[in-house]
C-alpha cells in the first residue's frame, strides 16, 4: 500500500493524501465521529420531550394513535 502524502508550506502539514484502500477502511471511524457529533449536539438541546406530551401540547390525544 501507498504511504500517505503530506504537503504545506515550510514543513507545516496541512493536508495529507490517503491511499484510497487506506480511506475505506477509515469512513466507518468518520461515520462514528459524524454521529457522536449530532449526539453531542443534540445533548445541548436539553431534555427530551415525550411523544405523548408533544402530541398533547397541540391539542391530540396520544392514544389515537397507539
Amino acid at each position: 500500500m501507498a504511504e500517505p502524502l503530506i504537503f504545506g508550506p515550510h514543513r507545516k502539514a496541512e493536508a495529507v493524501v490517503i491511499p484510497f484502500e487506506l480511506y475505506e477502511k477509515l469512513i466507518p471511524a468518520i461515520e462514528e465521529i459524524e454521529i457522536a457529533e449530532l449526539v453531542r449536539e443534540r445533548s445541548k438541546a436539553g431534555e427530551p420531550t415525550p411523544l405523548g406530551d408533544l402530541a398533547e401540547s397541540i391539542g391530540l390525544d396520544p392514544a389515537d394513535y397507539r
